[in-house]
């Protein structure tokens, strides 16, 4: 029989050997947990893919670089005709923890959905005439590939209003609308609809 002080001193040793061992665990289990969320498929897609679509298309979108963090989550809304469609919605923002903006990606088939980005607001100047406007709008919608087709009408004539040009184009399967900064034709939002 062991010495009370003996089996004090044992008791100790193994309650501090098992809350060591719990400190080293608990980290990697919270980073197994988190691996097999993001490797979890919502539609077709998981959060890593999705993510990574994110990360190249913000190459195109973001003119001066940055280091830029993404946050994806699944979630599911209901289209005009009853169904429920899936979509990963992937917030970005800065270093700082700044949001910049935000993309809707449809999970079954990949499709950019919805883009928005908040830009500083620029210097008073001239904006850009409305044509010009319109091609730099087609030339989102292009860059971020939100619409494959090519032959493409202008539902009506851009519009301006606070310092933005708004162009909502007819494909024949879709309708998207785009926001473009006035004074550069820099990409604000863009939304597709079918």
């Amino acid at each position: 029989m062991l010495p009370k002080n003996r089996l004090n001193v044992q008791a100790t040793h193994m309650t501090i050997l098992i809350l060591f061992t719990c400190l080293i665990l608990m980290p990697l289990w919270a980073r197994h947990q988190e691996t097999a969320a993001k490797s979890q498929l919502h539609g077709r897609y998981s959060a890593q893919q999705i993510t990574q679509l994110t990360e190249t298309a913000c190459l195109n979108l973001i003119t001066e670089p940055t280091r830029l963090f993404f946050t994806a989550a699944p979630f599911a809304i209901i289209a005009r005709d009853g169904t429920e469609v899936w979509i990963w919605e992937v917030e970005f923002r800065d270093a700082s923890g700044n949001f910049i903006g935000i993309f809707h990606w449809n999970a079954d088939t990949g499709a950019l959905e919805e883009v928005s980005q908040q830009l500083p607001t620029p210097p008073l100047s001239e904006h850009i005439p409305s044509q010009q406007a319109v091609n730099a709008a087609l030339y989102w919608l292009e860059t971020l590939q939100m619409s494959p087709e090519k032959t493409w009408q202008l539902e009506s004539a851009p519009q301006y209003c606070n310092g933005c040009w708004r162009c909502q184009f007819l494909f024949s399967k879709a309708k998207i609308r785009v926001v473009v900064r006035a004074t550069d034709g820099q990409l604000l939002f863009a939304h597709r609809t079918e």
